[in-house]
């Protein structure tokens, strides 16, 4: 029982260095809003949270955030590695929640489109009442920001990180699982 909690404790650090590694390979994807840069990184997160459970994506949505404000530093006062916490545990927790009921190809559809969703929703909610006050910005100014930056963002985002799990999680589950 010990090993096997080892085993996976060592499976989901690894995918969070991984996670981490990909935070720097990004690129923004609008120009008017250049701090919404798209990375890979929530594709391993969600890897541990399809094969061990939510917690683990979780987990590693947490470890992959903590390595990149130690190691890398941050420009953002720690709020942009806090909003890709809160909403990459959203997508991975709801998602692989949903998966873990029915583990079936149509299920890992459903549940990959529901934690986009899921996610683009709690983004926006986030970034209003929580991210973007933090940067100062005036409160009619966040919502323009939410419905044009920050919402076609995540679902952008999230739909490329699905189709990317959904084509590649059946083939990567037993090296995992192992």
């Amino acid at each position: 029982m010990v090993l096997i909690k080892l085993n996976k404790m060592i499976k989901v650090t690894l995918l969070s260095v991984i996670a981490f590694i990909l935070m720097f390979i990004e690129f923004p994807i609008f120009a008017a809003f250049p701090f919404l840069k798209l990375d890979f990184s929530d594709l391993p997160c969600m890897l541990a949270a399809l094969t061990f459970g939510p917690v683990s994506g979780i987990t590693c949505e947490f470890l992959k955030n903590l390595l990149n404000a130690t190691l890398e530093g941050t420009t953002t006062s720690f709020v942009g590695e806090l909003a890709n916490f809160l909403v990459g545990s959203a997508y991975v927790g709801s998602a692989s929640l949903i998966y873990k009921m029915f583990k079936t190809k149509k299920s890992a559809i459903i549940s990959l489109l529901l934690g986009t969703i899921i996610a683009t929703i709690f983004a926006a909610f986030a970034n209003y009442f929580l991210l973007l006050p933090f940067f100062k910005m005036p409160q009619e100014a966040r919502f323009p920001t939410i419905i044009n930056g920050i919402i076609p963002f995540n679902l952008i985002k999230y739909f490329i990180v699905s189709i990317i799990i959904f084509l590649t999680y059946k083939k990567l589950s037993p090296y995992l699982k192992k």
